[in-house]
């Protein structure tokens, strides 16, 4: 008996021990949370005791506050994060102190701001205005200047509901006029058939149809939506020159907080812009297009199938820097710079392209995603050949502005790249399609892999004779 219940003892105590280990309890930090005014989608990465550095991009203005908040363990990832109500939780009042390199000292006091979002505008002239990456910061309001773009703002949106109502009304009126030319056209298409099947002419129902359908008018401009203005609310602004820095959080009678201190690195700027390809097949099924990111990289292909080349700008940053800036989870490649997407090029109107031999001067032309009636999921087909080969594109699908490459049962190397409309070549767009057959795409494969495997078979040799017991003399 006495043996049963000792043992039912250290049984509830093993079970009492594993639920503690199991249970993450939550604690209370200073936290840095930043508003990066950068290319990055928006975000607020925050910084608490366990990340000691802070990034931020040189030459930008920048919104930090820190709040005291609950860290809650997320065991998924194995870190502890902000609890979800910290957004809404007022900042610590009091001042930030920076310490530069070379010990000098600027005390910030807290200001109210207001975040400028981009939409549908970029301020690159490398970019279509309509086509420009959404959800960025591109302005960060401070002060007064805060509170009259916030107000301003709900007046353009008010504004903007009403050019909607008046579109709404305009695009209605359009239909109609529309869906009455169509039901006309349909009646003169049945005529031209019943005609032609007849043997009788069919010239006058072929020039009215003509007649009709430059008739038709041009749908209304639909409004654009104003530039979103969020979040008024209070936070130190730094700018910074390129290096590192020291920060702490003071009281409003210069008492240090404890727990506030933390590095700042202001990484430079690059400024560089390049030109990155999303690289579809043609007429076959996908779910999301490969990309060539890098100036001068090779793109190899198969030749099963020809390929779309549609291009965009991109913005190089270096690494780390640049991805700690935007979340203190990202694990980035050092040393490889990251080129982030920013939108379609408007100035961009040929590609030079070199196919056996031949060299092409070739213009964009317009695709669509649709479809197909033949088959499940997306393919890629000519704008004026969708109808045609029975495939149903959505009103609202973008065209997208490309290049068909005749890449189907080629060979050998076709160098190409993007051209202004003076004929220019446009830095970083240079590349080379390779075409590889089946059989060496998987010969190169196999060679990748077994560089990619052979430091371990040589460590694994040299821990085996190493380990290896010598004989005994």
């Amino acid at each position: 008996m006495k043996k049963a219940v000792l043992f039912a003892f250290c049984a509830l105590v093993i079970l009492i021990q594993t639920g503690f280990s199991q249970y993450n309890p939550a604690q209370e930090e200073l936290v840095y949370f930043l508003c990066n005014q950068g290319p990055a989608r928006f975000n607020t990465p925050f910084y608490s005791k366990a990340h000691g550095t802070i990034y931020v991009m040189a030459g930008k203005t920048h919104a930090i506050n820190s709040k005291s908040t609950v860290m809650q363990y997320n065991e998924q990832q194995g870190i502890f994060q902000p609890s979800d109500d910290f957004l809404f939780l007022p900042p610590v009042e009091g001042m930030l102190e920076i310490t530069d390199g070379n010990g000098t000292v600027t005390k910030l006091t807290l200001a109210e701001f207001a975040l400028g979002i981009i939409t549908e505008t970029d301020a690159s002239e490398l970019l279509t205005s309509e086509n420009a990456e959404g959800g960025r910061i591109d302005r960060i309001y401070s002060g007064a200047e805060a509170v009259t773009a916030l107000k301003d703002f709900e007046l353009k949106v008010k504004k903007f509901e009403e050019e909607v109502t008046v579109f709404n009304k305009q695009m209605e009126a359009y239909q109609k006029v529309m869906d009455g030319m169509q039901k006309k056209m349909d009646d003169l298409i049945s005529e031209y058939t019943r005609r032609q099947e007849k043997g009788e002419d069919t010239s006058v129902v072929l020039a009215q149809a003509q007649a009709l359908e430059s008739m038709a008018p041009p749908p209304p401009s639909q409004p654009a939506m104003p530039q979103q203005v969020i979040d008024l609310k209070k936070a130190f602004f730094i700018k910074l020159a390129a290096g590192t820095y020291k920060i702490r959080m003071l009281t409003n009678d210069g008492q240090v907080i404890e727990g506030s201190d933390k590095k700042i690195i202001a990484y430079p700027e690059t400024n560089k812009l390049g030109i990155g390809y999303d690289i579809i097949p043609y007429g076959t099924y996908w779910i999301a297009p490969n990309d060539s990111r890098f100036a001068g990289s090779v793109i190899y292909l198969s030749g099963a199938a020809d390929i779309i080349l549609r291009p965009y700008v991109t913005e190089e940053y270096p690494e780390p820097e640049y991805s700690l800036s935007v979340h203190v989870l990202m694990k980035p490649i050092p040393g490889m710079p990251t080129q982030v997407k920013l939108g379609y090029p408007r100035s961009a109107s040929l590609f030079e392209i070199t196919q056996a031999g031949n060299r092409q001067l070739l213009p964009l032309s317009p695709f669509v995603p649709g479809v197909s009636s033949v088959g499940v999921g997306f393919s890629i087909v000519e704008l004026e050949k969708a109808e045609i080969e029975g495939t149903q594109v959505h009103e609202s699908i973008e065209v997208l502005q490309a290049l068909m490459v005749k890449t189907k049962g080629a060979s050998g190397v076709i160098p190409f790249s993007l051209l202004t409309d003076s004929k220019e070549i446009i830095p970083g767009s240079e590349r080379e399609i390779r075409i590889v057959g089946k059989a060496d795409l998987f010969v190169q494969i196999a060679v990748a892999t077994g560089l990619a495997i052979l430091p371990f078979i040589i460590w694994f040799l040299l821990w085996f004779f190493a380990a290896k017991p010598k004989e005994q003399v």
